[in-house]
This record gives C-alpha cells, structure tokens and sequence, in this order.
C-alpha cells in the first residue's frame, strides 16, 4: 500500500476515535471540523439528521452520550473517499428515550482541500442492553 494510502487510512482512523471523543465532551468545535456542512446522519429509525441538526441537539442537551466504545472498525480507501465501518456499543439519552446498545455503523468520508471530512452516516441497532 503506498505511504499516502496508509497515512490517509491512519488519518481517517484517528478522526474516528476524535468524532467519539467529541461527543463524549461535546466538543461542537470539532464535530464542526470533523462533519461537512453537507454532512447527514442517518438513524436507526430512518430519520435524516443534518450537522446543524445533530450539532444543535448536543449543544441544547437533548442528546447526551454517556459512553461510546468502539468494538470493531474497518476503513476502506478509495482515492479521495473512504468508508469506515464499525460497531460500537453506546450508551446515551435523548427526549426520545434512551439509545443504549450495541450499533453497527457506516461512516462515509470525502478529502477536499486536502482535510477529510465525513459528508454521512448511517446506524443500525444490532441488539439493545
């Protein structure tokens, strides 16, 4: 694999676990550098989230994540895109309820400019705990 190859890889793997981190803290600096302003969440019910929309409901406290760990992930390289596949085991509130349990996850990732960016994702609830 060429050196740009795996340092992009590495890089899109970090921006992973730093996506993590800023939920945790919710560090809205960086999910805004982290996320495209084009970026949409898909959720397990099939509702679309946009960043502002995601953004917004950790800034007002209405989703808050207790914990968040990720027990598998794969990144795959396609030139200046790269999918990141996952599953985590997270444990968070909302208005809604409680989203607790384990999720398998796809993040799709765009360089542009130089800096990756994840434009969507997508979660799909393998078991609740």
């Amino acid at each position: 694999m060429p050196e740009t190859r795996t340092n992009d890889e590495e890089q899109v793997r970090q921006l992973e676990h730093e996506w993590i981190d800023a939920f945790m803290r919710g560090d809205t600096e960086t999910l805004d550098r982290i996320l495209a302003d084009d970026f949409v969440f898909t959720d397990p019910e099939g509702k679309l989230l946009t960043k502002a929309q995601w953004i917004a409901d950790i800034t007002s406290g209405e989703l808050i994540f207790e914990s968040i760990h990720i027990d598998d992930l794969q990144v795959r390289m396609y030139e200046d895109a790269a999918v990141a596949n996952g599953r985590v085991t997270v444990k968070a509130q909302s208005k809604e309820g409680g989203f607790n349990g384990q999720y398998c996850y796809t993040d799709m990732y765009v360089k542009r400019n130089g800096q990756w960016q994840a434009v969507a994702e997508q979660a799909t609830l393998v078991s609740q705990q």
